[in-house]
C-alpha cells in the first residue's frame, strides 16, 4: 500500500512516498498530484526515502509525472532514492530521469 504525504510551501511542493508504488499505489498517487495546484509552484521534490517497492506500473506514473512537470516547466528533484530504486531504473534505461 502507498502513501503519500504533500507539503506545499510554494514555490515548491514536496510528495513524500512511502510503501509500495504498484499497480495498487499508482492511483493513490495520481490522486494526491491532482490535488496540488501547480501554477504556483517552480519544484516538485519527490521523495522515495521510504519506499520498500517499485514495478514497471509505478515506474510509468513517475515518467508520466516527469512529463507533466517538463509541459508546465517545472523543475523537479529527487530525494531519498535507494540503491535499489536506482538499479531498477537503471536497468530499463531510465536512470536520466532521477537526475
Amino acid at each position: 500500500m502507498l502513501d503519500v504525504k504533500t507539503k506545499l510551501a510554494p514555490p515548491t511542493v514536496t510528495l513524500s512516498l512511502s510503501g509500495s508504488l504498484d499497480i495498487n499505489g499508482v492511483d493513490i498517487l495520481e490522486d494526491e498530484i491532482a490535488k496540488v495546484n501547480f501554477e504556483a509552484i517552480d519544484v516538485a521534490e519527490i521523495d522515495f526515502e521510504e519506499i520498500e517497492f517499485i514495478d514497471s506500473t509505478g515506474i510509468g506514473s513517475i515518467v508520466n509525472f516527469t512529463q507533466f512537470l517538463a509541459e508546465r516547466r517545472i523543475d523537479k528533484k529527487f530525494v531519498g532514492v535507494s540503491e535499489e530504486v536506482k538499479e531498477v531504473f537503471s536497468i530499463i534505461g531510465l536512470s536520466d530521469i532521477l537526475s
